[in-house]
């Protein structure tokens, strides 16, 4: 597998006032990797993904996503570039149905020469992660699960060459986070999509992640193997305390 950098940061800093959400973080994600980014709740996770996606601009450093500095882009322009993002609270059009929301997201991800055209990638992209029997069912009765998944596929019908996940597992069942994993592994693998994923499910994170890296209070304090991750010590100092580490 080819390992072209697709992603990379340098010291990637941002400051709301005099608050550092982000100090000095160095990053990289090549092609063909899932990597993983974890961390307390207020470590700068979500922080850095609005930075990648352009709902945010450093106020240091830089990110480059395939050479392009992604400073310069607005999000639809970083959509457009090949940059697909989820969120970690789900927010479809509540009263419009699952291919109504992929279309959608088709659109707006990619120069298509019309909706039939649009609806045609949402379809295959809903069949894609399971959905397709559903395609006329309005989102708001759909349960958690096919809810996540069609967050999964509005972000793929963007067109993607890589694929924020943020928090995917959250709320879902250990049946449910299987499927959701095997889910992942076919995005990197039949669509050739790189994967950078944001994950407070552990056992998720590590099934799942070829490579770890770690915030804590906007820093990074860690990056490696998924089971060196799990004994660094000053990522269970992070999490648990110092007495723990």
């Amino acid at each position: 597998m080819s390992s072209r950098n697709v992603l990379q940061g340098e010291g990637v800093t941002l400051y709301f006032g005099g608050l550092a959400a982000l100090k000095g973080v160095d990053f990289h994600v090549d092609e063909g990797e899932i990597v993983g980014l974890i961390g307390p709740n207020g470590s700068g996770k979500s922080s850095l993904f609005n930075l990648i996606s352009g709902l945010m601009r450093p106020t240091h450093g830089r990110i480059t996503f395939l050479g392009h500095d992604l400073a310069r882009f607005r999000p639809h322009q970083i959509a457009h570039l090949g940059v697909g993002r989820t969120f970690q609270i789900v927010r479809p059009f509540a009263e419009l149905t699952t291919l109504q929301n992929v279309t959608a997201s088709a659109l707006y991800g990619q120069r298509l020469a019309s909706v039939v055209e649009a609806e045609h990638r949402a379809r295959d992209t809903l069949r894609f992660v399971g959905l397709v029997d559903h395609h006329d069912q309005p989102v708001r009765d759909l349960p958690l699960a096919f809810k996540k998944r069609l967050e999964i596929a509005r972000a793929l019908a963007t067109g993607p060459k890589l694929l924020l996940l943020d928090e995917v597992f959250a709320g879902l069942n250990p049946v449910e986070i299987d499927g959701a994993i095997e889910l992942i592994f076919r995005i990197r693998d039949e669509l050739d999509i790189t994967v950078f994923m944001i994950e407070h499910v552990m056992k998720a994170a590590m099934q799942t992640c070829q490579r770890i890296m770690v915030l804590g209070e906007g820093k990074k304090i860690a990056e490696g193997l998924p089971q060196d991750i799990a004994r660094d010590a000053a990522v269970l100092a992070a999490y648990l305390g110092p007495a723990y580490a």
